[in-house]
């Protein structure tokens, strides 16, 4: 188990970033940019490329740029390919998954009713509701796959797929319990999506996934009030540090002050709490 930001490798990369940002390759205003200041640029055609997911960014932008920006067009690529001959896409994952998780409080009147209801959101009928809907309605069960019918992919209201889900579903844009299902993502890919998972993620999915901490660590309570409590200050700091590193305000030759510094916010004590849940 490594730590990336205090790697040699990184402080290499930083190099490699700060001579693009004095090159002027990277935005100026990267770190005060919002998405709607991002999306005025991209309609400018000033935007030479950009990392997001899929769906919320290459399926959206295509959607609603396309008719009012001639030309426009946003397609997916290949990840950079590094000195050391490293092609690795980050946090990237092919596997249906939970969303998010839900806590409930000790002022909660209802317990055993709200474990009910997130007990159902991860059952079969649970998922089939949240993600395709009402069968007969809004999907057909066709060769023993559920396929959404018009009411998604063609409304007669003139609504996106994703707002047509958005109707019988909280699952869409709402933070709350559930799981991911394929059948819901496949339907709702456009061909750009398609492409970019096709010919620019699977190839490199098994690599990049070597690099990719499970989700499936399991740690004690002490761990996991340690582990948090530690990694909030120090991803403060590196967040701080390597925007400064990038942009040149903080020079690279204090790298190994920098590095010192993450250590002494416990970054060692860290490490082995992950690697301990790793090995168990």
């Amino acid at each position: 188990m490594h730590y990336g930001p205090i790697e040699d490798e990184y402080k290499e990369a930083l190099i490699w970033m700060n001579e693009m940002w004095n090159k002027g390759y990277i935005d100026q205003e990267i770190i005060t940019t919002d998405y709607s200041a991002f999306s005025a640029k991209l309609a400018q055609n000033i935007v030479a490329s950009f990392a997001g997911p899929l769906g919320g960014m290459l399926a959206s932008q295509n959607a609603t740029m396309s008719p009012v920006v001639e030309g426009f067009h946003v397609a997916a690529t290949e990840p950079p390919l590094g000195e050391a001959g490293v092609q690795i896409h980050t946090n990237i994952d092919q596997v249906p998954r939970a969303v998010v998780a839900a806590t409930i409080t000790a002022s909660c009147k209802n317990v055993d009713r709200v474990v009910e209801w997130l007990d159902y959101m991860y059952s079969e009928e649970g998922q089939m509701l949240l993600n395709m809907g009402v069968e007969g309605v809004h999907y057909n069960m066709v060769d023993g796959e559920p396929v959404y019918t018009d009411y998604v992919l063609n409304n007669p209201d003139g609504l996106s797929a994703k707002q047509a889900i958005g109707t019988f579903s909280i699952s869409q844009g709402t933070s709350m319990p559930s799981v991911l299902m394929f059948d819901q993502v496949k339907q709702l890919d456009d061909a750009a999506v398609l492409e970019a998972k096709e010919q620019y993620i699977i190839p490199f999915l098994e690599t990049s996934n070597e690099y990719v901490i499970p989700g499936t660590l399991s740690f004690t309570s002490e761990q996991d009030s340690e582990r948090r409590a530690k990694m909030a200050d120090i991803e403060t700091y590196v967040d701080e540090m390597v925007m400064k590193f990038i942009t040149g305000r903080e020079p690279i030759e204090n790298w190994d002050t920098y590095v010192e510094k993450v250590k002494s916010m416990g970054i060692d004590t860290v490490i082995g709490i992950y690697q301990e849940a790793l090995d168990a």
